[in-house]
């Protein structure tokens, strides 16, 4: 026991460091390590995989609050975005999470690792974005919301991943794109852990909740920091790279374990 302990708190504090940097919740890390845990552990991917999205959704109301008031303090987070965006994915982020209960493991990893390569890739290549926030607004949020918001429950992950590229994409500078992520993601961190309290309670474990969300919470300012200090591009180019890597790395974990 005394040995897990310690690996969840490595994997909360790299969790917590890349959800300041990237306003990702750290799902993104919190899924496939869980995954690879708990599968180390005799449980079969099925158990698996909803365990994970809970821990990872349970957590993120502690790291992600961590990061949402460091970027706070740097910069402020702009209210009507946040407001246009959260009401939607908060409403696609309780069906994700009930999907994420009845679906197959290895279809929602294949969905995973398409759906976040194919964003990762996109970020990677695209051009250099704007840097002012003149101009910018979220254009469709009413429809962009509510998938972002069913895809990143789905799979258990704060949404930044979907996010930061939307917001980008429709003028945002990086650097307020994972601040306005990093909000909107605890937001529906609330809605996917209240779905799972109602609708798969036996997928949520204190210990792994706590262990990982605490040391999530130290971590996640050093990353807000990383954030602030990183060029745009720079930042742009290792938000791609990270979502790629990543999201392979899920989808072996479950196919050698299915």
């Amino acid at each position: 026991m005394f040995s897990l302990t310690i690996l969840l708190v490595l994997v909360g504090l790299l969790a917590g460091v890349l959800a300041g940097l990237f306003g990702i919740g750290g799902g993104l890390v919190i899924v496939p390590a869980m995954t690879l845990l708990l599968i180390e552990m005799g449980m079969s991917a099925d158990q698996v995989l909803p365990m994970a999205i809970a821990t990872s959704l349970a957590s993120m109301l502690l790291t992600s609050s961590s990061a949402v008031w460091a970027h706070y303090k740097k910069i402020g987070i702009d209210p009507p975005t946040l407001w246009r965006l959260s009401p939607g994915m908060m409403a696609g982020g309780v069906m994700g999470a009930w999907l994420a209960t009845v679906l197959p493991a290895f279809w929602v990893a294949v969905f995973f690792a398409t759906l976040v390569s194919a964003i990762g890739l996109r970020m990677s290549l695209a051009g250099s974005p704007t840097q002012t926030m003149q101009q910018a607004r979220p254009r469709g949020a009413y429809w962009a919301g509510p998938i972002m918001g069913m895809s990143a429950s789905l799979v258990g992950i704060g949404g930044g991943s979907f996010v930061v590229p939307y917001l980008v994409w429709n003028g945002y500078p990086p650097v307020y794109a994972v601040a306005i992520a990093s909000a909107t993601g605890w937001l529906l961190a609330l809605a996917g852990t209240l779905t799972f309290v109602v609708a798969g309670p036996e997928h949520l474990n204190i210990h792994f909740i706590l262990t990982v969300g605490l040391a999530g919470w130290v971590a996640a300012p050093l990353g807000v920091g990383l954030a602030h200090r990183l060029s745009a591009a720079r930042l742009r180019r290792l938000f791609g790279l990270m979502l790629v890597l990543v999201a392979f790395r899920m989808l072996w974990q479950i196919y050698t374990s299915t």
